[in-house]
């Protein structure tokens, strides 16, 4: 019985070094994005007029990740005008907004081969936004928290170039060099959606008293509402190990409240550096 406890426990030590050792050998990078979004987004606790603009975005995360396993999270932060033309009526808003982002995957060995690797995992988001619109006078100025704990599959495919390839394009000559690039597709599903926010667009008695507490008739509703996102990637490894990616990034959610929801919609082009640590 005890010889049997020992070989277990070496057997459990011997398992344990190797998920170190792995795990020291997991590339990590330091990325840092731009890019433009073409957003949109409705506040019924307002108006039910769509707000539509291109607005700039700028994103910064730790990503640690091989075909077995990998742990991502950090920040975006969004902002610009938005504005709506109904007739000869037009207005303009102002939206900034900060995302932040946590997220593991782990690969399904049964589904992935050399060429594809499938994991899946979880990803909890939470994002507030600040929106300012004079047009709307004594409700121009909206804040609410959103956050989600969300189910997550990701599909990874080896794109690399194997071999050299060298030819000629009317007058232009190339030759392109072996090259590692990935590309991948992840899609995430709330499966826990909340918000903070106040329903009938941010009007409180508390002015009246000369009060402006900031987060007065504010309410925390949990399992309400509804978010979808998914990320649609290309990375490019250089030489010196750091690395070029090109994303299209597509996320969408609802507070879900009856009367007073709030809308938004955000599809991303982003350009990233991976930077290898």
């Amino acid at each position: 019985m005890i010889f049997c406890l020992m070989l277990a426990s070496s057997g459990y030590s011997q398992g344990k070094e190797a998920r170190k050792e792995a795990n020291k050998a997991r590339p990590k990078y330091i990325e840092l994005g731009g890019g433009v979004s073409i957003s949109s987004y409705r506040d019924f606790a307002t108006s039910p007029i769509f707000y539509t603009g291109a607005v700039g975005s700028f994103s910064a995360h730790y990503h640690r990740f091989d075909t077995t396993k990998e742990t991502r999270y950090g920040f975006r932060f969004m902002g610009g005008n938005y504005g709506f033309a109904v007739g000869n009526e037009t207005a303009s808003s102002s939206v900034s907004s900060l995302y932040l982002d946590f997220g593991k995957l782990y690969q399904l060995p049964q589904l992935s081969n050399d060429k594809y690797s499938i994991k899946v995992g979880g990803l909890f988001m939470l994002n507030g936004n600040l929106r300012s619109d004079p047009a709307l006078q004594n409700t121009s100025f909206g804040y609410e928290i959103i956050y989600n704990l969300m189910a997550s599959a990701k599909v990874s495919r080896d794109v690399s170039r194997k071999e050299t390839k060298s030819g000629k394009v009317l007058f232009v000559k190339y030759n392109w060099k072996p090259r590692r690039r990935l590309l991948s597709y992840r899609l995430n599903v709330g499966v826990m959606n909340a918000n903070y926010r106040n329903g009938y667009s941010y009007i409180s008695q508390n002015s009246v008293i000369n009060e402006q507490p900031l987060f007065a008739d504010y309410e925390n509703s949990l399992f309400q509402g509804f978010r979808m996102s998914s990320a649609l990637r290309y990375t490019i490894f250089l030489d010196s190990g750091h690395a070029l990616r090109f994303g299209y990034i597509w996320d969408a959610y609802t507070t879900g409240e009856e009367e007073a929801k709030l809308e938004m919609a955000n599809h991303l082009f982003n350009v990233a550096v991976l930077f290898k640590l």
